[in-house]
């Protein structure tokens, strides 16, 4: 139901013949790995028409059914698409909330078990801080033959220390089984999102896996090496994912669409306004989970991450992608920028209306099928390109009559037949070159066309004539050859 709402989404905010020059000023598109309009997989298209994969269907905490369809194969729009549903039923799974919950257990277990061992070394240490009796005291107590009494308290603090140390092994059996679970819930996050992939597509994010949790030393996104094994944390999770999305987009993918969506973007004038509005803020909601620049090796305190455009910005740079005209309009209608996007989705849609109701009509002055001139709405619109003319029908009906062809030319145009219905003479009639009377009536350049036509017709016969001579003396000087 999901991907069929999608579908007809799609179609309305990009209709089928929608090019790159409605929607894009210059060529700054093509380094975007994801443009406005999506690319197309015929191959993967025909496989799920033929062959619908299987859903995988799991049970919400709330008691509802959730269905999540596994990735195999598909354009790079399609696998980000996956990557941020598959997180997203992990967080509807609540793993990531008990994850968070355990991990914060977890904390406060070690908090408890180092406050135990605290205790425990202050008791040992007043244990072995207790007063020693004097040379003395113990000559004198000697010399009396008594015994000497143990000072007060010396008596609770094995006491005290045994209690200690039972508090210690209470805190870390503690800590132990909270970490337990903490690892139960890491282990279920990584397993959920590789049974989201089909066993093909499953290989690469099981070697990912490998290497970052359970291996050391290990090195993460930015080339730092870690002795310590990372395990099975959200942030580990996070950073395996991160890895998956960089064996399809390159790593300053999430800046190559920002600057797309404030540089290169424009409205095409065939989409609604919504919907336009709508697929813009999918392609801004891209920019959190796309890789970028702060992912990389080559890294320095100036760079900073790529973060998703406000609302405000959002809406500035949306009122770049109308036309000048209505960006025109706006600024007589209201005294400051847009503010967000819902406020800006209200006033385009009244301009748009006033500016079809400024349109002139028609001239009726002009001629029937007179092109009217085309105008460029902005300086960035394309040039408008002249409508093509098709052929005029042709038609001789003289040539019609006689049963020559008549569709290939018009009657004044035709060679065959003068316009009164006459034969003309044609070229290759002998009796064109009969002298006429109808000469003495012809300029210059029409004596020098026949002149020249003559002239040209007794060389071909001159041509002709040698090379049967020359022919004849061969065959000739063959058979006597022969004779002998």
């Amino acid at each position: 139901m999901g991907e069929t709402l999608k579908r007809m989404s799609l179609k309305k905010a990009v209709p089928e013949g929608l090019k790159s020059v409605e929607c894009e000023r210059g060529v700054g598109g093509k380094n975007s790995p994801i443009r406005y309009i999506p690319e197309q997989d015929p191959i993967q298209d025909a496989l799920e028409t033929k062959n619908q994969p299987t859903p995988l269907k799991f049970t919400l905490p709330n008691g509802s059914e959730m269905r999540k369809m596994r990735w195999a194969s598909g354009t790079p729009e399609h696998f980000l698409i996956h990557v941020k549903g598959a997180i997203h039923a992990i967080k509807e799974m609540e793993l990531y909330i008990k994850f968070k919950e355990a991990t914060a257990a977890v904390e406060t277990a070690h908090l408890d078990l180092d406050i135990a061992k605290a205790t425990l070394k202050e008791k040992k240490g007043d244990n072995d801080d207790t007063p020693q009796q004097t040379g003395n005291a113990v000559k004198v107590m000697t010399d009396k033959g008594k015994k000497s009494k143990k000072p007060e308290g010396e008596e609770a603090l094995p006491a005290a220390i045994a209690v200690a140390k039972a508090d210690v092994d209470k805190a870390r059996k503690a800590r132990n089984e909270v970490q337990a679970r903490a690892d139960v819930l890491g282990a279920q996050i990584f397993q959920l999102y590789g049974n989201l992939l089909t066993d093909e597509a499953r290989q690469p994010w099981k070697k990912i896996v490998k290497e970052q949790t359970d291996t050391f030393p290990w090195e993460d996104l930015r080339g730092e090496v870690h002795e310590k094994k990372a395990g099975k944390t959200w942030t580990s999770f996070l950073e395996c994912v991160m890895f998956h999305l960089r064996s399809v987009f390159k790593p300053d993918a999430a800046d190559a669409v920002k600057f797309y969506i404030t540089n290169t973007l424009k409205k095409p004038n065939r989409v609604p306004i919504w919907q336009f509005f709508m697929w813009v803020e999918q392609l801004n909601s891209y920019l959190k989970t796309l890789p970028c620049q702060y992912h990389r090796r080559k890294v320095n305190l100036a760079t900073k991450p790529v973060t998703l455009l406000e609302d405000a910005n959002l809406a500035t740079h949306l009122l770049q992608m109308y036309p000048v005209e209505w960006q025109r309009m706006y600024d007589l209608m209201n005294n400051s920028t847009p503010v967000s996007t819902r406020d800006l989705l209200l006033v385009p849609e009244s301009i748009k209306s006033n500016v079809k109701l400024n349109e002139k009509p028609p001239s009726k002055d002009k001629a029937n099928g007179a092109d009217p001139k085309c105008k460029m709405d902005s300086i960035d619109a394309c040039f408008p390109k002249k409508a093509k003319r098709g052929w005029a029908e042709r038609h001789s009906f003289l040539c019609k009559k006689h049963g020559c062809a008549h569709t290939m030319y018009n009657t004044k145009e035709c060679r065959c037949y003068n316009s009164d219905g006459t034969c003309k003479k044609l070229v290759n009639n002998p009796t064109s070159d009969r002298p006429s009377h109808e000469k003495d009536k012809w300029n210059f350049a029409q004596l020098n066309c026949t002149e020249t036509r003559q002239a040209v017709r007794a060389a071909f016969k001159m041509a002709n004539h040698g090379n049967r001579r020359r022919r004849h003396q061969q065959d000739s000087d063959s058979v006597s050859d022969s004779d002998y």
